[in-house]
Order: structure tokens, then C-alpha cells, then sequence
């Protein structure tokens, strides 16, 4: 008689199992459709948002798959935001700010001049100032985007043909390209004469005496061919625009409690991660650039304090005002900004077993 009812019950167990097993087989896969701008074989792609997506996909017991749409082959850089929502894509990575500065008031500060050194330490900053700038984690309900992510692009300085300048006097006059005119009425401002010029244009504009130095991030330089003319280097460690892992707000809606929680516990790590990525690859193009004796500067504390200062209209102007304009007080937000920059510059991000090789230095 035990017999027969340990053998029942286990019976019923094994059908429970079976059942369970069916239920979890049936349960319909997630499909998140990510577009991004980035070339698929660019390290950022290869070595960040795919490891990214992998890493989604793993601890979610393959319960998520993405659907990869790379190399601007469904988003474009000025459409990214649009396409996210207005439900092209479910996912953009790395949407960017620059190009939605009017949208994204507070975010945009993390662009100020001379507040971040790296793409990593804009990852960091960016993500502290959402968790504790009201303001910023308030200006994404009105959008339409849940942040997944957080990271800058890879930090812009000055490259120039011959010996680069490293003072306010040796940058007098010096002929430079620049991607915007407000950032051209920043170097008037230190004294140089900028003159705007596309990025893809920057070759021709240094071939021909257009200009005699570029503003660019150095993964610029080297893919624009930028470095087969330039052989002097200004480390000032200028700016980072920022980008996001942005989720429709409505997509991220739909997703169960369980698979919300995956993505947030990543969050932090995620734009680290890919911010590794960049910043490994502007460390090896420096060290490829010492090898075969170019020249490098690098300004002091002293000397950002200046450069800062003179620039003061400008940070009001490009950071400040937009904020004032939607009824913020720009002036406050952006000192939490640099209080916070401060912080995480000790801080930072530490790499994680699921970075690969972004967690290596190159």
C-alpha cells in the first residue's frame, strides 16, 4: 500500500514537472529591436552594445532577444530619438544628447567644458546625477525614454600640425576646426580663430591651410585619416558628449517586474562598460600616436582654472540658460553637476567579470 502511493506521488510529480517544463518552453521570447548608429565593427559595437545584449539575454534565461539593427541601417544619429518614440525601435544605444540638447536640458550638462576627463568618468557622473539630481530623472517622464544606460563619447582635445599649444598665448590665433559655431565662439573666446568644418571635412580642411588644428575625440582622428596630417596633441581633456541606452518608455512598460529588474541591476555597469570600450581605444591611439613621435601637451590645473574662467559666458550660455528657460535654476544644477564630477573622479566605474575584453586595457 506505501508502495503504491510513494509511486503515485511520484507519478503526479513527474507531471507536475513535465507541465512546468511545457509552460516555461511556451512562454513567448521578448524580442527587443535595438538600432544604433555605430559601425558594426567599431569596438563600441562590437566589444560593448553586443556583449551588452548577450549579457541581457543570458540573465534573462533567454526569456530576451535582441534584434540588431547596427550601422545606421534603421536609425540615423538626428533621427534617433524619433525612431525610439515613435516606435520604429524599441531600444537606441547610444542615443545621443548632443543632438537633443533641447530635450535633454539637465542631461546635457554633463557636456560642460573641463568636467569630465574621460568617457568613463561622463559614465559615472551621469549616472550619480540621475540618481540624484530631481530634476534630471524628472525630464525623462516628459519624453517618452527610460534610461538604461549611461556613458559619454570618447573626450574631444585639440590636434594640430606641429607643436601644440599648452597656454592661453600659444593657442593666440591658431587656426581650428571646429563642429559648431557654439563651440567656435568658445575657442574666440581663448583667443584662437576656429572656423567651422564637418568632421568628414577635416582632412581636406588641414590639407589645404584651412585650418592648422581640429577639436576632435582621437577615434576621430585616426578614422578620418585626421592623423596622417596631424603630429601634436592637446590633452586638455575638453568635453564628452553624452549618450544613453534609451528604452521606450512604452516598451519598458511591458516588460514583466522580473526582466525590468535585469536591465536596472545593469544599468550602471552597462555604460561603464561601453565607456571602457572608448576609452581603451583612445589610450591605445595615444600611445600609437607617442610611438612614432608625435608631440603632446597637457594643461595644468592652473591653466583649466583660467581657461575656465574666461569661458564663464559660455557655460552660462550653452549649459545654464536652457535650464533657467524651462524654469530650473541652471546655475544650482550645474554646480551639482561639477560637485558630483569631483566625486566620481575618485569613484569611477570598476570592470566587471561580463565586460570581455572592455574590461582590459587594449
Amino acid at each position: 500500500m506505501k508502495k503504491t502511493f510513494i509511486l503515485v506521488g511520484l507519478a503526479f510529480l513527474m507531471v507536475l514537472l513535465m507541465t512546468a517544463g511545457h509552460i516555461r518552453a511556451s512562454e513567448p521570447v521578448i524580442e527587443i529591436k535595438v538600432g544604433t548608429m555605430h559601425p558594426a565593427v567599431q569596438k563600441l559595437s562590437e566589444e560593448g552594445f553586443l556583449v551588452y545584449g548577450k549579457e541581457i539575454e543570458k540573465r534573462t534565461n533567454g526569456k530576451v532577444k535582441f534584434k540588431w539593427f547596427l550601422a545606421g541601417s534603421l536609425v540615423q544619429w538626428d533621427t534617433a530619438q524619433k525612431s525610439l518614440t515613435g516606435g520604429l525601435v524599441d531600444m537606441v544605444m547610444g542615443l545621443p544628447i548632443w543632438l537633443n540638447e533641447n530635450l535633454y536640458v539637465v542631461t546635457q550638462g554633463v557636456q560642460a567644458i573641463f568636467l569630465c576627463d574621460s568617457s568613463g568618468h561622463a559614465a559615472a557622473t551621469m549616472y550619480k546625477a540621475y540618481q540624484t539630481i530631481p530634476e534630471m530623472k524628472k525630464e525623462y517622464e516628459g519624453l517618452g525614454v527610460k534610461p538604461l544606460g549611461f556613458l559619454g563619447t570618447a573626450i574631444v582635445n585639440v590636434h594640430t600640425k606641429g607643436a601644440p599649444p599648452n597656454s592661453l598665448e600659444t593657442i593666440r590665433n591658431l587656426k581650428i576646426g571646429v563642429p559648431s559655431g557654439a563651440t567656435g565662439e568658445m575657442f574666440k573666446m581663448w583667443g584662437a580663430a576656429p572656423q567651422y568644418v564637418k568632421i568628414q571635412d577635416s582632412y581636406m580642411a588641414l590639407q589645404n591651410g584651412m585650418v592648422d588644428a581640429v577639436y576632435m575625440a582621437a577615434p576621430g582622428v585616426r578614422s578620418f585619416k585626421v592623423s596622417d596630417l596631424t603630429d601634436g596633441h592637446l590633452l586638455g581633456n575638453f568635453s564628452t558628449g553624452g549618450m544613453l541606452y534609451a528604452m521606450s518608455l512604452k516598451k519598458w512598460k511591458s516588460l514583466p517586474p522580473d526582466v525590468q529588474k535585469v536591465f536596472e541591476d545593469l544599468t550602471f555597469s552597462a555604460g561603464c562598460q561601453a565607456a571602457a570600450t572608448l576609452d581603451n581605444e583612445t589610450a591605445w591611439i595615444h600611445e600609437e600616436f607617442k610611438k612614432r613621435g608625435d608631440k603632446f601637451s597637457y594643461l595644468t590645473s592652473e591653466e583649466k582654472a583660467k581657461w575656465s574662467e574666461i569661458i564663464r559666458p559660455y557655460t552660462e550660455k550653452v549649459n545654464i540658460k536652457p535650464m533657467n528657460d524651462r524654469g530650473l535654476n541652471g546655475k544650482e544644477i550645474m554646480d551639482k553637476w561639477f560637485a558630483i564630477g569631483e566625486e566620481t573622479k575618485k569613484s569611477g566605474c570598476t570592470p566587471e567579470n561580463w565586460w570581455g575584453n572592455a574590461g582590459k586595457r587594449q
